[in-house]
């Protein structure tokens, strides 16, 4: 079980890295967005991830799986 919880870590951390770094291209290129918008942007997608890894935290304690694999899917919706 350990073995696959690092493998999600990886992935999930991984996944963050290019979303991060793929969307300042996208939005700079695509929209034209300022710096102050390509900022705004960012944070709230990194807000997003640990509100809702700690929420999932919070509420579900008590099992063992790691939500962070569902907090990385609903960032995504």
């Amino acid at each position: 079980m350990e073995i696959i919880i690092y493998i999600s870590a990886f992935i999930v951390a991984f996944a963050n890295y290019i979303v991060n770094v793929s969307l300042p291209l996208y939005l700079s290129e695509l929209l034209n967005a300022n710096p102050l918008q390509i900022g705004i942007a960012g944070f709230m997608g990194s807000f997003a991830y640990t509100l809702t890894t700690f929420t999932f935290s919070k509420l579900k304690s008590s099992q063992k799986f790691p939500w962070f694999i569902y907090a990385s899917f609903g960032i995504g919706t």
